[in-house]
């Protein structure tokens, strides 16, 4: 048997599994289908309405720090897949054994990791950011 608790604004706090924990008085006991969503689907906050229904919120704003490390992360994933890249053709380039194709992706390449760069200058930072396309 499987249990669900809530704080007192209504968050699930915990779940517990008879045999495993110690179950208290308010909890709540949950078919397996629920708890497989309130174990599995993390893209909410589950509640407890004040009709006693268990259900999937939003989540949260995050606050703006949060947002701009999560947005400093992002571009930094972005940073190393654009010089993973722009490794083979910045070679090329620097033998002098580049194709034409080859030198326009290069400064395609290097547009790009100059915008992203600079996505901390956009008036909207962090909660708003226009990214900038990656070269295809």
């Amino acid at each position: 048997m499987k249990f669900l608790t809530f704080d007192s604004t209504g968050q699930l706090a915990r779940r517990l599994i008879k045999g495993v924990h110690d179950i208290p008085e308010n909890a709540i006991e949950v078919d397996d289908k629920l708890w497989l969503k309130v174990t599995q689907e993390t893209d909410g906050v589950w509640l407890l309405d004040a009709e006693g229904r268990i259900r999937k919120g939003p989540l949260p704003p995050q606050p703006e720090a949060d947002q701009g490390l999560l947005a400093r992360n992002q571009r930094d994933t972005l940073l190393r897949d654009a010089a993973l890249r722009m490794a083979p053709l910045e070679d090329a380039a620097e033998l002098r054994v580049a194709t034409p194709t080859q030198t326009n992706a290069l400064t395609a390449w290097r547009h790009y990791r100059i915008g992203l760069s600079r996505i901390e200058l956009q008036n909207g930072f962090p909660t708003s950011i226009v990214w900038p396309s990656a070269p295809v």
